[in-house]
């Protein structure tokens, strides 16, 4: 499988036959949509187009490449984002992709902002090999360590935001409920806020709706949280087995069983000076 480390651009430019001439894409990409710029090894630009973001768009882009020459590298811009799924596809036919960057201010200045122009960017930039850097395909188990890992954050962001939201009630709450949740630690005001017991048909009457409304907010906490400790159970576990395939894998590509030095730089068991 190709990847911009292995690749041989030199040998790329030498070995294509003139009927088939070596191309290079760039491509521009969105959430909806992609556009892709083509150009030879000469800088002259041939064809640009537009694919829709679907398994259906990317092997029209790749069987579009294909028939217009010699695919030597398709630089792609986001590909950390909108660019993921094209990226992941283009590895699977073993093409060679690079990551370039989103087009500088001043060219945008000088041609305006489109998306031809920026793919047409693109495509330069891996012409001249200016800024390419080798992409992130997430794939593996550092994919799946990064979107448990989002998650996790996400629920601790929602439970912080809940528990800012319940706070800021038990200032303006009424005066017999607000002494009586004064002086609590967070872990027993929550523990207070979800023991409350309101009157189901009295919700005209303030105390009990703001009671009924601590109450919702502390189970949200206590929910969000529980959420919050199955993910990091979850991303410990993969982020182990990371750990452990990726030493193996270390471990028989060089023989190294061991580092004798230790996170001080000193040897182990030598007597620090």
């Amino acid at each position: 499988m190709k990847t911009y480390r292995d690749f041989e651009w030199k040998a790329a430019h030498v070995n294509a036959a003139p009927t088939n001439p070596n191309i290079y894409c760039g491509v521009d990409t969105h959430a909806d949509t992609h556009h892709a710029a083509i150009g030879t090894e000469h800088g002259v630009f041939i064809e640009e187009r537009q694919f829709s973001t679907t398994r259906t768009g990317y092997d029209e882009f790749a069987e579009w490449m294909n028939n217009v020459g010699h695919v030597i590298a398709v630089g792609i811009e986001g590909i950390g984002s909108y660019g993921a799924g094209l990226t992941r596809h283009l590895r699977n036919i073993d093409t060679a992709v690079v990551e370039v960057p989103r087009p500088n201010r001043r060219l945008r200045r000088d041609h305006g902002k489109s998306d031809p122009i920026d793919a047409e960017a693109a495509a330069r930039t891996v012409l001249a090999r200016h800024q390419v850097f080798e992409p992130k395909y997430c794939t593996g188990l550092i994919e799946s360590i990064r979107a448990l890992r989002i998650a996790r954050n996400s629920a601790v962001k929602a439970a912080t935001a809940v528990i800012n939201a319940l706070r800021s009630m038990i200032v303006t709450a009424p005066e017999q409920l607000r002494t009586q949740l004064l002086g609590h630690s967070q872990g027993q005001l929550l523990d207070a806020c979800a023991a409350l017991t309101r009157s189901l048909g009295d919700l005209a009457d303030p105390s009990e709706a703001t009671m009924g409304a601590l109450r919702s907010l502390a189970r949200r906490v206590g929910e969000l949280r529980k959420e919050a400790r199955d993910l990091k159970k979850d991303t410990d576990t993969t982020d182990q087995r990371f750990r452990t395939t990726h030493s193996r894998a270390l471990r028989a590509r060089t023989g190294h069983r061991g580092c004798p030095v230790d996170h001080c730089g000193r040897q182990s068991g030598a007597t620090p000076k």
